[in-house]
């Protein structure tokens, strides 16, 4: 190797770019947090609930899922009646927009999990 090659940048597709990680699928969820969120939701209004998790406004939609998740749509609902409620923050619940105790699940799943060692 010549000293002018050893100066020149990588190109992409070399060695190296085969081996880094792809990036991740822009279809995926993922877990905005891991506790629900309790908010004050209002009778006659309506509300967009994050369903891709990555809203930086959660748990309502910013239009994240516009670029990182494009196949998930926010949740558009308008509660019967004034109240607080828990609104779902793992994205696992099966009564959307509303948390259902799925995140008792995750957090079971990766107390059991061994740690990543690097």
């Amino acid at each position: 190797v010549t000293s002018s090659e050893e100066n020149e940048p990588e190109q992409p597709g070399g060695p190296l770019a085969e081996r880094l990680p792809a990036d991740p699928p822009r279809t995926s969820r993922v877990v905005a947090a891991r506790l629900p969120y309790r908010v004050k939701l209002s009778a006659e209004k309506r509300y967009a609930w994050c369903a891709c998790g990555h809203s930086k406004k959660q748990p309502f939609c910013d239009g994240a899922h516009k670029v990182k998740a494009p196949s998930i749509s926010p949740l558009r609902f308008s509660p019967d009646k004034t109240k607080t409620a828990m609104l779902c923050a793992c994205k696992e619940t099966k009564n959307v927009p509303y948390c259902d105790g799925s995140h008792f699940k995750e957090v079971q799943k990766s107390q059991l999990m061994p740690p990543k060692i690097p």
